[in-house]
């Protein structure tokens, strides 16, 4: 006889600091037990298929569970690149599970051969790629396995909130969501698009930096009960932290029909959760978290930087580690839709310096704003700075009036605070 022994599995559980994230966990915990002497193996989705061959004498119940399934269904045709590199069985699995989750099933029988190590796999694909189907992500689950093989045969979620809970929940990120895919002009490429949820999320959400105050113990309490994690807490309470940033512009992309994966790993020695965004069949690296610097400057657009917008791995390798632990992404070597290059704002000379802020100064109208402008090489980048703003500033200046002139603007000069990044060599000007 096979004993079945019960497990107590927790999950990760993600929290950020400043421009990263900390991730706080608990050991495995195995408490084992004697229990049942037998084991049930049952596949939900193919039970419940074959209760349509006789559909008028299927219960109330068959009938929601059956809706469950063929809309589960048509809704991932396509799951994404770490569903794709599941076995199998894994693959049955994480259907079941998700099947369960979306019924709020108090248990969830799993049928394939999967063990503990394949469980942590499946609920990390599901944790990072299900956001859009279902709010409540579970982070605690016990499992029942049979002790000799260790074969896993149900998992029990502990839910975070009941179904009418998160019924509502949903629909209130959905309409939020919603109003901002609405915003979208049907003129806009993939790449305006993604730069709209970009400067929209970091315009419109307050960065938790508060979670600074607080100790690994109290920070798992406070992201037990906030949504600072996930994107409900980006996209309806303007409040979260580096997951919630990143799960909020994978959910606008995913309405977009724009590929978006979620990337966990490090940034600058610490946890950190970004994203990965495929436009042209190419896939780059943006992190919505370090272009959302903490200031207290008065300007609006202080707070948006494009330094991680579209930039490919030799970029994000000088101070971001991608954990691949469970899932390998795809290289990112294209800089084709990086903003600079994509929105011609990269300057090879001190002429071409001028001519990108000229042009920009034009177009913001008379209007406050912020310019950017990148060298194309550190040497570049001072020769830039030197023709700007030395001797009196009469380079920048020059340029102004220039500017003014072509607008019919009387005054001669505009005031801005500038800002540079020495090390990705761009210069930012906030007019």
């Amino acid at each position: 006889m096979q004993r079945k022994v019960i497990a107590v599995i927790l999950l990760l559980t993600c929290s950020a600091i400043f421009s990263s994230c900390e991730y706080i966990s608990e050991k495995l915990s195995v408490t084992p037990t004697t229990s049942e002497s037998a084991v049930t193996i049952q596949t939900i989705p193919s039970q419940i298929k074959q209760k349509t061959d006789n559909w008028e004498n299927m219960t109330s119940e068959q009938e929601s569970a059956y809706e469950t399934v063929q809309t589960y269904e048509e809704q991932h045709v396509t799951r994404g690149i770490k569903y794709d590199q599941l076995t199998q069985n894994e693959k049955i699995a994480y259907d079941q599970m998700c099947i369960g989750l979306l019924k709020h099933d108090d248990n969830i029988e799993i049928s394939s051969e999967i063990n503990r190590d394949s469980l942590c796999r499946i609920y990390e694909a599901i944790l990072t790629t299900e956001e859009k189907s279902m709010y409540d992500p579970m982070r605690r689950y016990s499992c029942s396995y049979i002790e000799d093989t260790g074969q896993i045969t149900k998992v029990v979620p502990v839910y975070s909130y009941n179904e009418e809970e998160e019924k509502n929940i949903k629909a209130e990120i959905e309409a939020a969501a919603d109003k901002v895919i609405n915003m979208i002009d049907y003129q806009m490429t993939d790449v305006d698009k993604v730069r709209f949820f970009h400067d929209y999320i970091i315009k419109n959400c307050t960065y938790y930096s508060d979670i600074l105050k607080y100790s690994d113990e109290e920070i798992e309490g406070i992201m037990d009960e906030s949504n600072y994690d996930n994107a409900y807490g980006v996209l309806v309470e303007h409040k979260a932290v580096c997951e919630g940033y990143a799960r909020a512009f994978r959910y606008l992309c995913q309405k977009a029909g724009i590929a978006c994966e979620l990337i966990s790993g490090s940034g600058g020695g610490e946890q950190h959760m970004w994203n990965i965004v495929c436009l042209e069949n190419q896939w780059y690296h943006i992190d919505l978290t370090w272009d959302d610097p903490v200031t207290n400057s008065n300007y609006d657009y202080n707070n948006i930087s494009y330094s991680y917008f579209n930039i490919n791995d030799d970029e994000i390798n000088n101070d971001h580690i991608i954990d691949e632990t469970f899932f390998k992404y795809p290289e990112c070597t294209s800089d084709e839709a990086n903003y600079f290059k994509y929105y011609d704002m990269i300057a090879s000379d001190t002429e071409k310096a001028a001519e990108i802020l000229k042009r920009e100064i034009i177009n913001l109208n008379g209007d406050e704003g912020v310019l950017y402008i990148k060298a194309r090489s550190y040497n570049t980048y001072k020769q830039i700075i030197s023709y700007l703003f030395d001797n009196n500033q009469e380079g920048i200046s020059r340029i102004f009036v220039e500017a003014n002139k072509q607008l019919g603007i009387s005054e001669t000069d505009r005031s801005f605070i500038r800002s540079t990044d020495e090390d990705r060599h761009i210069i930012k000007l906030i007019i």
